[in-house]
């Protein structure tokens, strides 16, 4: 197609360091190539982005002249809103005549974990409004809550995901109403760490182990 620019293939996804700031290149093509540089405008599309971390958009990205591609430099900043979800940094062309431009290009970023990447997924029955949930750390003498989390109002199902280091660990589904419902399970990649359960009561536990 003559007269046709786009991104790179996308998703494409983006990690972060803890508490440091990370980049990534964009690669940008064109379908002509030209004796001139070419410069494009871009935006960020506020609607469709999801991520709340600091993050640096350029307002150009140039396409060299006597080549079909030009790229540019992302960088997210992490904070205590970035978590290991997938974030969307969607990014567009401002769009002007005489061209072709190919679709947004949305960036998934998420925290990098340096640890094991456990994902806790929940499926709730007809009163998420009942449920809440603690992880514990129970590697010291005592157990430590080191997340809350819940009501889970108007959802029928939610990912957590925690980035944790070698020990025991306890998991707690609260049902408020004290009939259960809740179904849960904890797996990281293909490993199961807590097979599907079914809360049947006010309380629904169990521990794992990380090696």
């Amino acid at each position: 197609m003559k007269d046709y620019v786009g991104f790179e293939r996308g998703p494409v996804a983006m990690t972060v360091t803890e508490n440091g700031t990370s980049t990534m290149d964009v690669a940008v093509y064109s379908s002509d190539i030209s004796s001139k540089d070419r410069i494009y405008n871009l935006i960020v599309d506020t609607q469709a982005t999801k991520l709340k971390s600091a993050y640096k958009v350029p307002a150009t990205v140039t396409i060299p002249a006597n080549t079909n591609k030009g790229t540019f430099t992302v960088s997210v900043t992490d904070d205590e809103t970035l978590k290991y979800v997938n974030q969307a940094l969607v990014v567009d062309f401002e769009r002007k005549g005489g061209l072709y431009f190919g679709d947004k290009l949305t960036i998934n970023v998420t925290e990098f974990c340096t640890e094991t990447l456990v994902r806790l997924a929940l499926t709730f029955d007809g009163y998420p409004d009942e449920t809440t949930v603690e992880l514990f750390d129970l590697s010291g003498e005592e157990p430590v809550v080191i997340y809350e989390g819940g009501p889970f109002d108007g959802q029928k199902n939610a990912i957590l995901s925690f980035c944790l280091a070698s020990g025991k660990y306890g998991v707690a589904v609260y049902d408020s109403y004290g009939d259960g419902g809740a179904t849960y399970v904890i797996t990281s990649g293909s490993k199961t760490y807590v097979p599907k359960t079914t809360s049947k009561s006010a309380t629904s536990t169990a521990e794992f182990t990380i090696q």
